[in-house]
């Protein structure tokens, strides 16, 4: 008896369910595109409205700020900056600095001139209302570093020296209230010698000091309440799994989850947050924080593509069915397609290796490997879904619309994290719309496998009592044979014993 999937009966309820459930992500798809366009295109036209409250030359002129129109300001532009050198008088209000060089805030001090180890000063000064009550936040500079207000000490973060030996990184984000005045000399020194870029990464933002608070309270919800949504789909398809061990695509999808939750851990610096109350050093919390952060990023693809490989096994595997009539380019294409899976996952494992094996300062140096390998590796789990497509593979389209999402946040992930763009990290954000257009594709599969159960269970019962009827028809018929036999057998002896 040859089994068939009642999903693929055309007048079957499950086949309309499945039919509904392609078209609420391709719907989903297209509207999460949209916003994700409308929204870059507002950031952008966001960020042309404030071009008109820029740093120039260490002089901004806020007073003419509305603060309802726009609550936080990033103090970016040209801020004054001096390389390689310290004095104690630099933090001082009443310093000239007018020899200094312009640097431009955001970014990074890496060019030919200059390596990404070193140290150095920015200053720039504020004009504001004084009757406002002001605050300034700051996610972090890489990796630590020192803001002066008026002279006087607002945040710290970390140590920062002159020289490795005396720099203790650290990259927690604070924020500090404005005091009551119309202006304000900030003087912001920033050190770096454990990682490959070095400066203000990002930028510095004024507002309201009950909106800076608010903003700092829904960042730490926001990343708070994506790491609770990725904990929950750890567990529950490692329970999966568990309740079903060879359902290896749960376990990978569960493992590739948990990476994404380390590196959220990581990036949004909860982790140096939750370990600083207890007496670790701090250059541990923070080294350690970054190998996270770093080593994640090759298990993160490399197990996606295992979790690929398992969910179109067929369209990967190198072994062509004996009933395939097609020609040896489908083999050829399966092979290339079985090395550089085994490229990728072996890449990602050496280099997840590397990242625990090395320090800071040696690792962070290969950042490119790293984002160029990440690259690649999405490259070809498209290719991947689109032969899956062109096969006609019933979760192909649904997975494809969830990783294109997701492909490009990490490609907004990669920019930002080499400095190109400023739009901040936002691979948790594509992680969770993954997670649910892929809880779809698993649950096609769950529904798929209760349905062949179904089928299984219901016919098998069916042929169980046709094979009971015939065995019993069998059975009468030879009893019947058996007793003809004997009647015969008795005639005969009875002729024998008294011929005729």
């Amino acid at each position: 008896m040859i089994y068939k999937p009642l999903l693929y009966e055309k007048n079957s309820t499950a086949y309309h369910l499945m039919k509904k459930n392609i078209s609420l992500c391709i719907l989903t798809f297209l509207l999460l595109t949209g916003f994700i366009i409308v929204h870059l295109s507002s950031c952008s036209i966001q960020e042309n409205k404030s071009t008109q409250f820029t740093v120039k030359n260490g002089y901004i002129d806020l007073r003419q700020w509305n603060h309802r129109s726009t609550p936080i300001l990033d103090l970016n532009g040209e801020w004054k900056f001096k390389w390689m050198d310290t004095d104690s008088s630099y933090a001082d209000e009443n310093y000239d600095d007018t020899s200094w060089e312009v640097f431009n805030v955001p970014g990074v001090w890496n060019s030919p001139a200059r390596q990404g180890k070193g140290y150095g000063w920015f200053r720039a000064k504020v004009r504001v209302d004084p009757h406002i009550n002001l605050g300034l936040y700051l996610q972090y500079s890489n990796m630590s570093y020192v803001l002066y207000i008026n002279g006087k000490e607002a945040i710290r973060n970390g140590e920062p020296g002159e020289s490795r030996e005396t720099t203790i990184p650290e990259t927690i984000p604070k924020f500090t209230r404005l005091p009551k005045a119309d202006t304000h000399v900030i003087a912001w020194k920033i050190s770096n010698f454990h990682d490959i870029q070095g400066g203000p990464f990002h930028p510095l933002k004024i507002g309201n000091i009950e909106n800076i608070e608010h903003m700092f309270f829904i960042n730490n919800f926001k990343n708070i309440f994506i790491l609770g949504v990725t904990f929950i789909f750890i567990i529950f398809y490692v329970i999966r799994w568990k309740m079903r061990p060879q359902d290896r695509a749960s376990l990978f999808f569960a493992l590739f989850c948990f990476m994404i939750f380390l590196r959220t851990l990581s990036t949004s610096h909860l982790l140096e947050q939750l370990l600083l109350p207890f007496a670790i050093p701090t250059m541990e919390i923070c080294t350690w924080s970054r190998k996270i952060g770093y080593g994640s990023v090759p298990l993160i693809w490399t197990f996606f593509l295992l979790f690929l490989r398992d969910i179109f096994s067929k369209d990967i595997s190198a072994k062509i069915p004996k009933n395939d009539s097609k020609d040896g380019f489908t083999y050829i294409s399966r092979v290339i397609n079985k090395i550089f899976l085994i490229t990728f996952v072996s890449s990602g494992i050496l280099l997840f290796a590397f990242t625990l094996l090395t320090p800071i300062e040696v690792f962070t140096n290969f950042l490119v490997v790293y984002e160029t390998l990440a690259f690649l590796a999405g490259i070809y789990s498209l290719v991947i879904l689109i032969y899956a497509i062109i096969n006609k593979n019933k979760y192909a389209l649904i997975t494809a619309c969830g990783f294109i999402i997701f492909f490009l946040f990490i490609i907004n992930d990669i920019l930002f994290t080499s400095s190109m763009i400023y739009t901040g990290d936002l691979l948790p954000i594509g992680l969770v719309i993954l997670l649910i257009f892929q809880s779809t594709v698993l649950s096609m599969r769950s529904a798929q496998a209760f349905s062949k159960a179904e089928y299984l269970s219901e016919h098998l019962s069916k042929e169980v009592h046709k094979r009971t009827l015939e065995l019993e028809s069998a059975n009468s018929k030879i009893k019947k044979q058996a007793q003809e036999r004997i009647l015969i057998f008795i005639k005969l002896a009875h002729e024998i014993k008294n011929p005729l």
